[in-house]
């Protein structure tokens, strides 16, 4: 539109009112377009978009021009994803656990441990109804062969029964005051071991709960991508459901004034979540009920808790471990 109006001055020595009236709505929109866009970057911390300068929009171009400005919109639109290579692999290119950890601390080998046994319950059943099977014929055998001796025998073992009855008044006495002792024994050694069990579990779960807060102690310190990838593998070798539970506490309890900590607690989430499902979505719930209820309160306190807050949010979104739909309803409010 300024072309025209330059080419129409150059000619006629002023514009028509026409190309006046109708330059001055377009350039109140655009000034309207620009305001909006520069609030809106300056709410997300971010730089507006740079706008190519073209002066010869209005002119008819070549399919080859406009294929070729095509690309390089499109090449320029990926390339704007991230500010460099080293962004772009720290959000993008995260460590494999499996590689790093054993499957039975991921919590990976329980479900294959369950089939093998129900396999091996189904074999041993097979086995038994088998051999029940085969039991009645072999029984059948024994007994035909075995009623003949039966007979010839029966007059000498009663004479041998007697004598043994009389063995077995004798020793009878003697075996139940044995048998009187021996329960006593057994509750004692029970009661001992299950108080060395218990010994032994407390001791293993006082060693866990100090290397979890060692390394929760370690969490502020890590402001580099090898020391959150380190930590991360370290936390598999002490994970159980109460350890995850007090991980995602710490990670949510970031101090408002270390927001350079967020990037790196998004990526020990985003690591976990590929083992962990539970780790990223208690994160998440927290944070989005942190939000909202900063959002009804309606005043300018806590700015720092509330930047901290959605900052943490657009952090998993990089990650993609916070969805499109929760950022965007965030937007909305």
């Amino acid at each position: 539109m300024e072309h025209e109006d330059v080419k129409m001055f150059s000619a006629k020595g002023e514009p028509s009112d026409d190309n006046v009236s109708s330059y001055e709505k377009l350039r109140k929109s655009y000034d309207h377009l620009y305001r909006n866009v520069s609030s809106l970057a300056e709410a997300l911390d971010m730089q507006p978009p740079v706008m190519p300068e073209d002066g010869h929009t209005t002119r008819v171009t070549s399919g080859e021009d406009a294929s070729s400005s095509a690309a390089g919109k499109d090449t320029n639109a990926l390339e704007a994803l991230w500010d460099d290579e080293d962004t772009r692999a720290f959000y993008e290119c995260l460590p494999d656990l499996r590689a790093f950890v054993p499957a039975v601390l991921l919590g990976e080998a329980e479900p294959k441990a369950n089939e093998h046994s129900v396999k091996t319950q189904d074999q041993s059943s097979e086995l038994a109804t088998e051999s029940d099977q085969g039991q009645p014929t072999q029984d059948m055998a024994e007994v035909s062969a075995e009623s003949g001796t039966l007979q010839e025998g029966k007059g000498t073992e009663k004479g041998k029964d007697k004598e043994e009855k009389d063995k077995e008044k004798v020793k009878d006495p003697e075996k139940e005051k044995g048998k009187e002792k021996d329960p006593e024994k057994e509750k004692g050694k029970e009661k001992d071991a299950e108080r060395k069990g218990e010994n032994e579990k407390e001791k293993l779960k006082s060693l866990e709960g100090a290397n979890l807060d060692a390394l929760l102690q370690r969490l502020p310190g890590c402001v580099s991508r090898d020391l959150i990838d380190q930590l991360t593998v370290d936390f598999c070798y002490v994970n159980s459901k109460l350890s995850r539970k007090k991980l995602v506490r710490a990670l949510f309890n970031v101090p408002r004034t270390s927001l350079e900590l967020l990037a790196y607690y998004s990526r020990m989430v985003a690591t976990l979540s590929t083992c962990m499902k539970d780790v990223s979505s208690m994160l998440l719930q927290m944070l989005e009920e942190e939000f909202n209820f900063l959002i009804n309160k309606k005043d300018q306190m806590n700015i720092e808790t509330k930047i901290r807050n959605i900052r943490f949010i657009g952090e998993l979104c990089k990650f993609r471990i916070a969805p499109a739909s929760t950022v965007f309803s965030c937007l909305k409010v």
